[in-house]
């Protein structure tokens, strides 16, 4: 069950130093152009502390594409968390299927 958000500075976060997945120049600007196009459509997952267990990548180019702050949910895994984004054009859309 959620409870209520918190809403932090981008920099309260930080990556996991023990993330093995790493990301290539390339698909950090892939998914910074994605997030400048489109703006931030799917969640990543921190612990208590701020530590980013996924979405590294996404935290990593977050910054990059002018998103300064991140809303905090939270959540004990029993239920789906669904980001609703209003306004987006058909062609944003698209690119988010």
């Amino acid at each position: 069950m959620t409870t209520d958000d918190t809403d932090l500075p981008l920099d309260a976060l930080h990556p996991d130093p023990r993330n093995a997945r790493t990301h290539d120049a390339r698909n950090l600007a892939l998914i910074t152009d994605a997030l400048r196009d489109v703006g931030a459509a799917r969640s990543i997952v921190v612990d208590e502390t701020g530590t980013v267990l996924a979405g590294n990548a996404t935290l990593a180019a977050a910054g990059s594409a002018g998103i300064a702050r991140v809303r905090i949910v939270d959540a004990d895994g029993t239920e789906l968390i669904a980001v609703r984004r209003r306004g987006l054009t058909p062609d944003q859309k698209q690119r988010l299927a």
